[in-house]
């Protein structure tokens, strides 16, 4: 008899596996494509409509606290290895956008100095401002609590920066919460966006970063 090559056995295995959780559908000119099965395609949708449940109620939560100010409670949305990266744009400068642990987000909120979060689009200027300032200007300026739009992983504000929290946080998840505009003199360019990316631990969604965006020059 015959010995299977040992390099070949994890593919026939997965040949296997597959035809055990497939099916023929239809036909293609002659061709058998197959399909996962019915019971496979609604497991994977309740299991993401879920997940985007639980992250559109923490967001909610954090915006609260983020409302109201209570960094105490804020913080405990913090990713207790990683903490929170500021990111006052879209374009996440992961050298001069200030990073926190949670020891350290709490004693800045205990003292708040006035630090360096980066610099203002168009002028080159440090933002030089105490954490209550740079949550005015750059975290909570407008009321995300009643955004127009608030979507898991789908960028919806976008002007001339670039976006790139997918290649900072790959794998992660985040919400956006989005206002096209205010004032129609204006054609949209006073849009607001704020990201909370996520990273779970033991299945619970902890923050990671918050991603204020607006449109730049």
């Amino acid at each position: 008899m015959k010995m299977i090559n040992k390099h070949l056995l994890p593919i026939i295995l997965a040949a296997v596996l597959i035809g055990c959780n497939s099916r023929p559908s239809k036909q293609e000119g002659g061709d058998i494509v197959y399909t996962a099965e019915p019971d496979q395609e609604v497991k994977l949708f309740e299991e993401q409509a879920y997940k985007d449940s639980v992250l559109l109620a923490v967001t909610k939560e954090v915006l609260s606290t983020i409302k109201d100010k209570e960094y105490s409670k804020l913080a405990a949305y913090f990713h207790p290895k990683e903490g929170v990266r500021f990111s006052p744009y879209g374009y996440i400068d992961t050298l001069h956008h200030v990073h926190f642990t949670v020891t350290e987000f709490l004693e800045q909120a205990r003292d708040d100095q006035p630090i360096v979060w980066g610099s203002y689009d168009g002028k080159g200027t440090d933002i030089h401002l105490s954490l209550d300032t740079y949550f005015d200007r750059f975290v909570y300026d407008v009321d995300f609590l009643q955004a127009e739009q608030t979507r898991v992983n789908e960028i919806l504000g976008k002007g001339n920066s670039l976006i790139n929290i997918r290649q900072v946080y790959p794998g992660t998840d985040f919400t956006e919460s989005y206002f096209s505009g205010f004032e129609e003199k204006y054609g949209g360019m006073d849009w607001r966006s704020l990201r909370l990316v996520f990273k779970p631990i033991e299945g619970a969604p902890r923050l990671v970063a918050i991603v204020h965006d607006e449109w730049t020059i």
